[in-house]
């Protein structure tokens, strides 16, 4: 088996686990991301990945634009940094692959620096469907 189909079964199983591990809450259509604003950071976060789990990927990203600013307004860097990984996410499936590069990189940079070591493997995982969209195998 040759490196580059080895990584790429590596990214498609890290793609199913991390499909596998978030379970979006359901939140009625007519729920808006204006609708959470005044709302608790958990149920915007649930919002946001409902919109990102219906392929509504503006209102995704500007729900989890919102919980990464909650989040650093309260110091919370978990929460934060798993915002930008989903903002990087929902960025890619618009097809906005420098703001999904950028999101995702930034996602990385906070969770080594604030030691979240095993919250890196979504994060490594966005990158890496990304790079294997552009077509740069060797870094997917």
């Amino acid at each position: 088996m040759t490196g580059g189909r080895r990584c790429l079964i590596a990214v498609a199983a890290l793609a199913v686990a991390a499909c596998r591990e978030s379970k979006p809450v359901a939140r009625p259509a007519k729920e808006t991301i204006d609708s959470v604003s005044r709302r608790d950071t958990r149920v915007l976060l649930s919002t946001a990945d409902a919109f990102y789990a219906r392929g509504e990927f503006d209102s995704a990203r500007a729900g989890f634009q919102r919980v990464f600013d909650r989040a650093m307004e309260s110091a919370d860097t978990l929460t934060a940094a798993r915002a930008l990984t989903s903002i990087g996410l929902a960025s890619w499936r618009r097809g906005n692959y420098a703001d999904a590069r950028t999101f995702g990189e930034r996602a990385v940079a906070l969770k080594i620096s604030a030691g979240l070591t095993k919250e890196l493997a979504k994060s490594y995982n966005a990158l890496g469907l990304l790079a294997h969209n552009q077509g740069r195998f060797r870094e997917a």
